[in-house]
């Protein structure tokens, strides 16, 4: 459903305000939590944000199912549905695409804004998961996160 990322804003909270410290066993600042929210393979550890993923999960829902309504609105009885799947797979690799280039232009922006520390271990991470060729890459937080 379009415009509810605003009922997400409580989860957010809750995420922010009680799941994170007790994780971290610390409170986090506003740049710690949009560095939790990337993926480990970035330095992240993958702790989305809800309130704003909501918005592109209907984009991309919307998107992944434009095939099916326009079959459905033409009334077709005739279908290939290996037809569909190719073209549902070329959507899904388009929005895959885009997700990556957000979280890398993320990254960097937040590259610039956090300490040396924390840069240095997400840079660390970022260059062994490249290394690897690993997509699910999970990591342990970063010393200063760990500190009580």
């Amino acid at each position: 459903m379009p415009e509810v990322s605003h009922l997400f804003l409580r989860l957010e909270h809750v995420i922010r305000l009680y799941f994170l410290p007790a994780l971290l066993r610390r409170q986090v600042n506003d740049i710690e939590r949009e560095v939790l929210s990337l993926p480990a393979r970035l330095g992240g550890l993958g702790i989305s944000k809800p309130h704003c993923n909501s918005v592109d999960a209907h984009e991309n829902s919307k998107k992944l199912s434009e095939p099916l309504v326009k079959l459905i609105l033409r009334q077709e009885f005739e279908l290939d549905p290996s037809e569909i799947a190719d073209e549902v797979k070329h959507l899904r690799l388009q929005i895959d695409d885009e997700s990556q280039k957000v979280q890398a232009l993320k990254l960097e922006f937040l590259l610039k804004q956090v300490s040396e520390e924390m840069k240095f271990a997400m840079k660390n991470t970022v260059e062994r998961s490249l290394e690897l060729g690993d997509s699910h890459t999970t990591i342990r937080p970063w010393n200063g996160a760990t500190q009580g």
